[in-house]
């Protein structure tokens, strides 16, 4: 399998065959992998380590949004992202929640008795359903950005808007991802 490189990179669109576009269905980033890693996955006799990572590569960039746009912008992963305007109203609301549910997670794994675990449970439930509400809010705003990622394939987009709205991706993933995470714990130990 050949690979497709734009400026000293490899270009993720060509190495799966897929249409340069902002917003890509799921689904057929899977298939293009799977079609694509089966011609060049090493146990192939056409394959290789290298070419099936520089695919892994490529498929990791296009299934993350906020990865694809900033590849988009032609611009490489940064590591101090701006807070997005957008992003200023969720986020005392998140750290709160955040901060309030470690608290309390740690206040519980610190109690030994039963009965007290026991007691603690109604502020487990509690504390879980205001992380609910919470990350029903960033589920709303990632929808509103991959409505505005769509919109962007018929609009088009100048690479500051790419990025700023990459920005926001990784926001919302990051939070989604952590608010998850606390309802889980919150959810097993109630």
């Amino acid at each position: 399998m050949s690979l497709n490189v734009t400026k000293g990179r490899t270009d993720p669109y060509g190495v799966l065959g897929l249409s340069r576009a902002f917003h890509l269905d799921p689904s057929a980033i899977e298939e293009a992998f799977r079609r694509a890693a089966a011609l060049c996955h090493p146990d192939q006799a056409d394959g290789s380590t290298a070419s099936f990572h520089k695919l892994q590569e490529a498929a990791a960039i296009l299934r993350d949004p906020a990865k694809r746009l900033r590849y988009l912008a032609g611009v490489a992963e940064t590591s101090s992202i701006p807070l997005p305007a957008v992003a200023t109203d969720l986020f005392p609301t998140i750290v709160t929640q955040l901060q309030s549910s470690d608290s309390l997670l740690k206040k519980y794994q610190a109690i030994q008795g039963s009965l007290a675990k026991a007691i603690m449970i109604d502020e487990l439930v509690n504390a879980r359903l205001k992380i609910n509400e919470v990350l029903s809010s960033v589920q709303k705003w990632q929808e509103a950005l991959e409505k505005k990622l769509r919109d962007l394939d018929t609009t088009g987009a100048s690479p500051q808007e790419l990025l700023e709205l990459a920005n926001s991706f990784s926001f919302a993933q990051r939070w989604n991802q952590q608010l998850n995470e606390r309802a889980l714990m919150l959810t097993t130990l109630s």
